[in-house]
């Protein structure tokens, strides 16, 4: 990818396609992948679920609920990225979620740590492998725990795994 020097007008990217055509899609990112900005979280989600939007009536939430995302709301985001986006992959790549960590009302403490301790691990792996196939090294990484996800803290690092996620 490009990207300019220097934040200033005078530095762009112009693309010649050889003639004319109409351009139906445009895919910008930032300097920074995942802002952690709870607005941001609210708009990625919605267009990264825009196709199962009627499964997802969790996402119905006030923009700024995501200043401090609650905890079901994590939960159930990560369920339908698994599920729906199939974002972690299928078969053996993918992430079979276990039975006891599918319906949030059910979970014990016990299980929800074990779950985000799950999504964190493996969205950081993904990024990771994503940084490297592309030739860097590292990569963004939600520097959040299970702990903090249970407790509301860290929230900018909770809006940035669930930035990661879309």
């Amino acid at each position: 990818g490009w990207c300019p020097a220097h934040d200033s007008a005078e530095e762009y990217i112009e693309l010649d396609l050889g003639e004319t055509a109409a351009i139906v899609g445009l895919s910008l990112q930032g300097r920074e992948p995942c802002s952690t900005h709870w607005a941001h979280t609210h708009e990625l989600l919605r267009l990264a679920l825009a196709s199962v939007q009627e499964e997802c009536s969790f996402l119905q939430v006030p923009e700024k609920t995501l200043a401090r995302p609650p905890v079901r709301f994590v939960h159930d985001v990560a369920m339908a990225m698994v599920d729906s986006r199939k974002c972690f992959g299928t078969g053996e790549e993918g992430w079979e979620i276990d039975d006891d960590h599918v319906q949030y009302p059910a979970m014990t403490r016990e299980h929800k740590a074990a779950f985000f301790e799950e999504l964190i691990r493996r969205t950081n792996q993904a990024w990771e492998s994503r940084a490297k196939s592309l030739g860097g090294v590292g990569g963004v990484v939600a520097n959040v725990t299970s702990a903090d996800i249970l407790a509301g803290k860290k929230c900018e690092e909770t809006n940035r795994l669930l930035q990661m996620l879309c």
